[in-house]
C-alpha cells in the first residue's frame, strides 16, 4: 500500500495535550494551547528541483478539528522523475501526466490557506517549494 504524506490519518489530544496530526508515520506537534487554527501543508517533488512538485496536500484546522482538506496531484516542471523520490512518495510520470501544473493547483490552495498559521512536515524543504 502507499501511503502519500499529505493524507491525514487522525487528529486529536493525547495525554500530554498536544494536538497531532499524522501523515503517513510522522507527527507534526503544536501546542494546544498556542494553535487551535492553523494550516498544516505537505509536498512531494518529483526530483531534486524544488520546482517538481508533484502532489500538495492540505489540512484546515479551525478550533482544533479539521475543517477541510485538500490533496491534489501536481504535473511537476521539470517533468522528470527519480528513483528516490519515487520510493519516498510512490508517485510516477505516469501518474502526473494529465495533472494541472502548480500555479493552477496554488489557486485553489490560497484561498483555503489564507490568514492561518502554516504548520509544514519539513519546514526548511516545505518553504523551499
Amino acid at each position: 500500500m502507499v501511503y502519500f504524506a499529505a493524507e491525514v490519518s487522525k487528529i486529536g489530544i493525547v495525554p500530554e495535550k498536544i494536538l497531532y496530526i499524522a501523515f503517513c508515520r510522522t507527527f507534526v506537534c503544536v501546542t494546544k494551547k498556542s494553535m487551535d487554527n492553523f494550516a498544516a501543508i505537505d509536498f512531494e517533488t518529483a526530483n531534486n528541483e524544488r520546482t517538481s512538485i508533484c502532489s500538495v496536500g492540505v489540512v484546515i484546522v479551525r478550533n482544533g478539528e479539521i475543517a477541510d482538506r485538500f490533496y491534489s496531484l501536481v504535473h511537476p516542471e521539470p517533468d522528470y522523475y527519480l528513483y528516490w523520490n519515487t520510493r519516498i512518495h510512490g508517485l510516477t510520470q505516469e501518474d502526473t501526466a494529465h495533472a494541472p501544473v502548480f500555479s493552477e493547483v496554488w489557486k485553489q490552495v490560497a484561498p483555503k490557506i489564507e490568514g492561518l498559521p502554516l504548520v509544514a512536515h519539513n519546514k526548511a524543504f516545505d518553504e523551499g517549494v
